[in-house]
């Protein structure tokens, strides 16, 4: 069958895209008949990805407020929401969330009871609720009003090949790795971000052999859950409590939220003897906090204000040495947050339009990660298992995983320490180690879709090397339109993002791409 249009993932910017785009078509309706829309999702899940979804924990927080997560254009829809579903969704969180939902009410309850939503990090697992009872509602209109069709496939999409009629044909591989395509005459990529970077097997061992140890290269695969319960298995299994430690690579959002939920776990608490994680920073996300330093005063990024000629790495550079200064006098990202975000943009203005574009690509995400934030909670947790002795942060680049010579089903970790040369074996041994350390780079992905549009130069890899470049109609090539995380270092006079991970800004993008299609085919 051929599609109109297809839609390459079902995750949130693929849900806000077909939301917006249907409630545009149900504005100005198309006199053509009912556009065939084709919707491809290789995990059977639809409308929610990964971090709204069942791979995620129904535990699972937004790593920012409430108030600073959700787009204006829906604020009031999903309040509603909130507050008419509350006693229905509080039921089923707390039936699957046990104790940990239960300290996460506790918690709220008071901010609940003030309808004080905006200070509130919600269980991600509630917005997935509501934009996918918002999308079905949407098609189900769409339907009836014959304006369009929308045709949900589990499959995994593997390739795209132009056709000789300006369409594309779309390879895809069921669950029983049965192969077919489909053609569809506009294609949207909206399958996330890419995919997790692996780590190599101890030295000697079988790259394509289950470990003895538990490796955990994907936390959300198949799900959050699944390997929690994996964790608590392996630690039983362990008979020596000095060895009952967890090596967790990566300091970032996805090691946070592990952090989070082994702290108001008890049962599983108890299990382990430490948790090791290391990161070339040595810093987890700096908690968000009230703006405790309104008048902090960044010396060498104000001294950039009556300078001249300065360009983006000098710009990168000196809000590294400012930071490094606020820290030794014990000033944090949280306290001191909004007055340096501005500062930054009013500096970039001031960039000549390739130097801002050489920011945005090059030295943005290394940016985001000096002052990444994250919610009270997730880091209180966190820094409750490091008062306690029963964390370790360390500061170094990670080498390599040795097989331990005492018992095949633990590791040991080899690292390089911050500022030395060398290398050095963590006294610890490990049953599980944990990969939380971010997303491959495009030019090297081992998504065979991925690689197979960047051979093909359908789509081109971007600066940040986490983005494909597009025009401003968010096309990588004719009628073949990215949206999501793929989009991070899109840089034209409407729109300039380094990530795009924020729910605002998909949502925004996502009426860029409305506009486009509704133009395109009308």
């Amino acid at each position: 069958m051929r599609y109109d249009l297809a839609f390459l993932g079902s995750g949130i910017s693929c849900a806000q895209t077909l939301l917006q785009f249907i409630e545009k078509l149900e504005s100005a309706p198309r006199v053509a008949g009912p556009l065939e829309v084709a919707v491809i999702e290789k995990e059977g899940e639809f409308w929610k990805g990964i971090a709204y979804g069942k791979r995620s924990s129904v535990n699972s927080l937004i790593i920012t407020t409430l108030g600073e997560f959700i787009h204006p254009d829906e604020k009031e829809s999903f309040m509603h929401w909130l507050k008419e579903s509350r006693d229905l969704w509080m039921d089923a969180m707390t039936k699957a969330g046990g104790e940990t939902a239960l300290q996460w009410i506790e918690h709220n309850k008071s901010y609940m009871e003030q309808d004080n939503w905006d200070a509130i990090y919600i269980p991600r697992f509630l917005y997935g609720l509501y934009l996918t009872g918002r999308i079905q509602d949407a098609i189900t209109r769409a339907e009836q009003k014959g304006i369009a069709r929308v045709h949900l496939i589990h499959a995994h999409a593997t390739d795209i090949t132009p056709t000789a009629q300006g369409a594309y044909e779309i390879s895809l591989e069921d669950r029983d790795q049965k192969k077919n395509s489909i053609v569809a005459g506009k294609v949207v990529l909206s399958i996330g971000s890419g995919l997790n970077r692996a780590v190599p097997p101890p030295e000697g061992s079988d790259l394509f052999h289950q470990p003895d140890y538990l490796y955990i290269n994907d936390t959300y695969y198949p799900s959050l859950e699944d390997h929690i319960a994996s964790i608590e298995t392996a630690l039983k299994n362990t008979p020596e409590p000095a060895s009952r430690n967890i090596l967790i690579l990566g300091s970032n959002a996805s090691s946070l939220e592990l952090l989070y939920l082994i702290q108001t776990r008890s049962t599983l608490k108890k299990q382990i003897h430490k948790v090791v994680v290391i990161s070339t920073s040595g810093m987890l996300p700096h908690r968000i906090t009230e703006n405790s330093h309104p008048d902090y005063l960044f010396e060498h990024l104000e001294g950039l204000k009556s300078a001249s000629g300065y360009n983006a790495a000098d710009l990168f550079h000196t809000i590294q040495k400012d930071l490094d200064i606020a820290f030794e006098k014990g000033v944090h990202i949280g306290d001191m947050y909004y007055q340096l975000s501005d500062l930054v943009v009013e500096l970039l203005k001031k960039l000549s339009f390739e130097q801002e574009k050489e920011f945005y690509g090059r030295f943005g995400n290394r940016f985001t990660k000096l002052i990444r934030r994250a919610g009270a909670q997730y880091r209180d947790a966190a820094q409750t298992l490091l008062n306690e002795g029963q964390m370790e942060l360390l500061k170094g680049r990670f080498l390599q995983l040795r097989q331990s010579p005492v018992r095949k089903q633990e590791v040991l970790l080899e690292y390089t320490p911050a500022g030395e040369s060398g290398t050095v074996t963590h006294p610890l041994s490990f049953p599980i180690v944990v990969n939380c350390g971010g997303f491959e780079d495009l030019q090297e992905s081992s998504s065979p879709l991925i690689s197979n549009l960047v051979a093909k130069k359908l789509c081109r890899v971007g600066k940040t090397n986490r983005g494909f470049d597009v025009s401003a109609k968010l096309e990588a090539s004719p009628n073949l339109y990215i949206m999501g995380p793929l989009l991070g270092g899109i840089f034209n006079n409407e729109v300039k993002y380094w990530h795009v991970e924020n729910l605002k800004r998909i949502h925004d993008l996502s009426k860029i791409l409305t506009r486009e299609l509704s133009m395109s085919l009308a």
